[in-house]
C-alpha cells in the first residue's frame, strides 16, 4: 500500500527543481490536483472538488474517468514494453481505420493519416508535406491564429502573448517576437473578429452584402503579395482556440472557395475543433467543405497519451506513396498511446458523442444567452455545443477593460483581467472559468458532461459575473 502523499514535501519539491513557465517563479504557486473524478472534476489533496469549465486545455472530450479508454490502456501494458512506429501493431492499424473509414470516410475526400505526438508536432509535418507537394516554401496564416511553439508552428502562430517570449522584469526587458525559434516564411492576413473587427466593418453589413467578407478579401491580397507562386498552403482553425474567435456564417467556405481559386492547399487545423467538439465530427463538417490536410490533436485520444495526426487528400496520398521522405519520432504511434486513442474512438463511436456534444450545448447555449442579455459586462457570446466564448466588457459601448485585448503580452501595463477575476469568484463555488485573452472567457467542457453539473458551473459563473458587474 502506497503512503500517503506529503503535499508540502511534493510542493517544495515542485518550487524547488522544476523549470516553470508563464510565470516569474517568485510568484508561483502551486496548484497541486491529487485526481480526477467524474466526467469534469478536478480534485485538490484537500478534497476540495472542482468542476472544469476550461476543459483543461479544451482536450478532454470524453471525460476524466473513461473507464473504457483505461481498460484499453490497461490492456495495452499486459502486452507491451514499447515499439517503434516502423513496426505495426494492431491498435495502430484499427484506429486508422476507424478515422479514415468510419469518421471522415463517408465525404469522400482523405488518402491516408500519419501519426506524431503533440500537436505542434502535426503542425510541423503538416506544413512540411504542403511544401514538398506543391514545392513552394509559404505558408499563410491570419491574425490571432495558434498553431504551436516549434519552429514553423511559432512562425504560423500571430497570438503576441504565444510567440515564444519573456519578460525579464528585472532587465526591463519585454520580447513578444523571440526570432531564434522562428524557421519558416509566412504571410498573414486579419482574422474573422466580428466583435471587434480590425477593418471597422459591422458584421450584420458583411453578412447582408451577399459578396467576400473584406477579412478574406484583405487575405486573399495578402497573398497576393507574397506571390501565389510561392505560397503552399492556407492554414487555419475553423474557431480559433487561443485567439477565441467564431467566425460569421459563410466564412469557411469563402476561405476554402479563395484557396481553389488561387490553386493552393488548405490545411485546416482541428486540434481544438476535432472529435465531436463542435457536435459533428470535425468543424469542416459544420460547413459544407473538405480541407487538403486534416491536423487532429487534444480530443484524439482524450489526452490520456501523447497522439496528434495529419490526415492527407487521396490526390496528396498518392504523391506521398512515390517517394521516399522522412518524418518521425521516437514515440510517434507508441503503443500505449495507440491503445488509448482506439478506445477513445471506440467509446465516442458507440455513444454517437457528436449529438452528445449538441446536447451539452443546448444546454450551455441557453444559460450563456441568457446571461448575454441579463449582463451589461457580457458583450457577446459565440459558440456551440461544447466550445463558447463569452467577451467581457465595461459598458453598454462594449469597451474593453483591458485595452489591448488580444494584443497584450506579460509585462503590459494593464488594469486586472477579468478573466481573473471571474476565475477568481468563480472558484469560490466550485467551478474553474478561463481565457487566453484578458477580456475573453473560453468555456470548454466534456462532451459527456452531466446536466447538473453543467447547471452548477453556470451558477458558479453567474456568482462571478454578478461581482464584476458590481464593479462597474
Amino acid at each position: 500500500m502506497e503512503a500517503k502523499t506529503n503535499w508540502d514535501q511534493i510542493k517544495e519539491w515542485d518550487k524547488k527543481y522544476y523549470m516553470h513557465n508563464r510565470v516569474i517563479e517568485k510568484d508561483y504557486v502551486p496548484f497541486p490536483i491529487d485526481h480526477t473524478e467524474s466526467t469534469d472534476t478536478l480534485v485538490a489533496p484537500d478534497g476540495t472538488k472542482y468542476l472544469d469549465f476550461q476543459n483543461q486545455a479544451i482536450c478532454v472530450n470524453t471525460g476524466q474517468t473513461n473507464d473504457y479508454v483505461k481498460a484499453r490502456m490497461h490492456e495495452c501494458i499486459d502486452r507491451f514494453g514499447f515499439v517503434l512506429d516502423g513496426y505495426l501493431v494492431d491498435y495502430k492499424a484499427k484506429a486508422c481505420k476507424i478515422i479514415m473509414e468510419d469518421l471522415i470516410g463517408p465525404d469522400n475526400w482523405a488518402g491516408r493519416i500519419k501519426i506524431v505526438t503533440d500537436g505542434s508536432d502535426a503542425v510541423e509535418a503538416a506544413a512540411y508535406i504542403a511544401r514538398i507537394f506543391t514545392g513552394k516554401p509559404i505558408i499563410a496564416t491570419r491574425d490571432y491564429s495558434y498553431h504551436g511553439w516549434t519552429g514553423t508552428a511559432v512562425s504560423l502562430t500571430q497570438v503576441r502573448t504565444s510567440r515564444n517570449g519573456f519578460w525579464a522584469p528585472l532587465e526591463n526587458k519585454q520580447v513578444t517576437n523571440c526570432e531564434q525559434s522562428y524557421s519558416a516564411p509566412v504571410v498573414s492576413g486579419p482574422a474573422p473578429h466580428c466583435f471587434r473587427c480590425a477593418l471597422g466593418h459591422k458584421k450584420e453589413d458583411c453578412l447582408a452584402s451577399g459578396k467576400e467578407y473584406p477579412c478574406v478579401t484583405m487575405l486573399r491580397k495578402r497573398i497576393e503579395y507574397a506571390g501565389i507562386d510561392s505560397v503552399a498552403a492556407l492554414i487555419t482553425e475553423p474557431i480559433q482556440g487561443v485567439g477565441s474567435i467564431v467566425p460569421p456564417e459563410g466564412y469557411i467556405k469563402q476561405i476554402r472557395q479563395m484557396t481553389k481559386e488561387m490553386g493552393i492547399l488548405w490545411i485546416a487545423d482541428e486540434i481544438i475543433t476535432g472529435f465531436g467538439r463542435t457536435g459533428e465530427w470535425f468543424a469542416y463538417q459544420l460547413y459544407d467543405v473538405t480541407p487538403d490536410i486534416l491536423i487532429l490533436g487534444k480530443g484524439l485520444a482524450n489526452s490520456a497519451a501523447a497522439v496528434s495526426a495529419v490526415v492527407v487528400s487521396k490526390e496528396i496520398s498518392k504523391y506521398f506513396d512515390t517517394i521516399w521522405w522522412k518524418c518521425i519520432n521516437t514515440f510517434s504511434a507508441s503503443p500505449l498511446s495507440m491503445a488509448a486513442l482506439l478506445g477513445n474512438l471506440e467509446f465516442m463511436l458507440a455513444n454517437d458523442i457528436p449529438q452528445k456534444a449538441k446536447k451539452v450545448g443546448e444546454i450551455l447555449g441557453a444559460r450563456l444567452k441568457a446571461m448575454e442579455k441579463k449582463y451589461t459586462c457580457v458583450g457577446s457570446v459565440e459558440g456551440g455545443a461544447a466550445l463558447w466564448t463569452m467577451e467581457l466588457v465595461k459598458d453598454a459601448q462594449n469597451t474593453p477593460f483591458v485595452a489591448q485585448d488580444r494584443n497584450w503580452a506579460p509585462g503590459d501595463d494593464m488594469p486586472p483581467a477579468p478573466t481573473g477575476i471571474i476565475r477568481a469568484k468563480a472558484m469560490e463555488k466550485g467551478a474553474i472559468f478561463g481565457g487566453f485573452m484578458p477580456n475573453t472567457l473560453r468555456i470548454a467542457t466534456s462532451l459527456v458532461i452531466s446536466e447538473d453539473d453543467i447547471h452548477k458551473g453556470m451558477d458558479a459563473l453567474e456568482y462571478a459575473l454578478d461581482h464584476l458587474e458590481s464593479t462597474l
